[in-house]
């Protein structure tokens, strides 16, 4: 079972788990406990796993607030609630030496050996190895999001077309000719691919491994992820379709595979984001990347590279109020595995009880109305 740390909401101006006060009809005594579960760490929390040999999978100690997360071949980055970002791992080429000052942050990538950033201002910031890859294009403006991959970077404009700048060996940097529409951008090394408005791809650079070739199953796609020679493909379903390089069976999609909610390409292996946070992955497991941690849920978004995996962990959290005279607790739909649990005392024996609802909900929370009792009550959200 894990417990999640249960934060409130305010009531009246005050916090509610500092609320002691008369509520409801019957002025019945209230008292609403925070409940700090270690194992539970407020904002997002970051799970690395497989290769290690440049300290890629050793997430500093303490990082917590993480919205993004990106890999490069042997680094890791991580995007902080306060727009700032923290990197790690083999630091050779300064890939994981962050600007100074670098604030604002809203979205983050990696390539082989170097990192950007896209600033809220719609500029992006770019360090690392530069074979012309951290060359961000003078005046670049009106960036949407931003991809990384191999030796070159590449950049979604808010009017729906590509820029792409570094390596130019395989005509990576050559975008197709009145390509527009473009929703999601993906960089692997020495191709490209764009998914277009209408949920078609559109791969160019290399295809030594056929990543030009994009499968006629490829419709209604959702999202897109380039590895070193293969590509994923979402669909609107919740399938994958994968072509490409198939060496070490990265494209050999788990044919029950389903409810996917995003994907992650790496070297020669593959991830899949399950609806109900858990992570699939396939391919090579020479460095334990396809070796997902036992117990891994609650994952909110997944990276990979080279040969190692990485997971966002976004624990959800319980919220309170008064609603119609009625004590009210809420949570993310996405967290619909879970359950609310009650006790009245934290004193041992600690036996804690289902909260059997009625639940409501309006599409993305979760709501529980229950009446005040007049006696003192703990509450926790847990998953069985």
């Amino acid at each position: 079972m894990t417990d999640v740390m249960i934060t409130f909401s305010s009531l009246f101006g005050w916090p509610v788990w500092a609320v002691r006060g008369w509520l409801g009809a019957g002025f019945a005594f209230w008292l609403c406990q925070l409940l700090v579960v270690p194992s539970a760490a407020a904002g997002g929390t970051v799970v690395a796993w497989g290769r290690n040999d440049s300290l890629q999978g050793n997430v500093p100690a303490g990082l917590t607030g993480v919205t993004a997360i990106a890999a490069g071949f042997p680094h890791t980055v991580a995007l902080k609630d306060d727009g700032s970002v923290v990197a790690w791992g083999d630091g050779t080429f300064g890939e994981t030496t962050v600007p100074p000052g670098l604030l604002s942050v809203k979205a983050i990538a990696a390539g082989n050996t170097h990192t950007l950033a896209l600033q809220s201002d719609g500029t992006v910031v770019a360090w690392g190895r530069n074979n012309g890859q951290t060359n961000v294009p003078v005046g670049l403006s009106g960036v949407a999001a931003i991809a990384a991959g191999g030796l070159n970077s590449a950049a979604l404009l808010s009017n729906g077309t590509v820029v792409i700048w570094g390596d130019t060996s395989s005509g990576q940097t050559i975008v197709p000719a009145g390509l527009t529409g473009v929703t999601q951008i993906a960089v692997g090394t020495y191709f490209a691919a764009a998914l277009k408005t209408d949920g078609t791809v559109v791969v160019w650079g290399d295809n030594t491994f056929g990543q030009r070739t994009v499968p006629l199953s490829a419709t209604g796609v959702t999202a897109i992820a380039a590895g070193v020679a293969h590509l994923l493909a979402l669909k609107t379903d919740g399938t994958v379709v994968a072509w490409g390089n198939n060496a070490e069976f990265e494209t050999n999609v788990p044919p029950t595979l389903s409810n996917v909610t995003a994907v992650a390409a790496g070297y020669q292996h593959s991830l899949a984001l399950k609806s109900e946070g858990t992570v699939v992955a396939w391919g090579t497991d020479a460095y334990g990347e396809i070796s997902v941690p036992t117990g891994l849920n609650d994952v909110s978004a997944i990276a990979a590279a080279g040969n190692h995996s990485v997971a966002l962990v976004t624990r959800p959290t319980l919220t309170t109020g008064i609603n119609s005279g009625q004590f009210s607790l809420s949570w993310p739909i996405a967290a619909a595995l879970y359950r609310v649990e009650s006790i009245g005392s934290l004193a041992p024996p600690a036996a804690w009880t289902n909260v059997p609802g009625p639940f409501q909900t309006n599409g993305s929370i979760i709501n529980a109305s229950l009446p005040v009792s007049g006696t003192q009550q703990y509450f926790r959200l847990t998953r069985p």
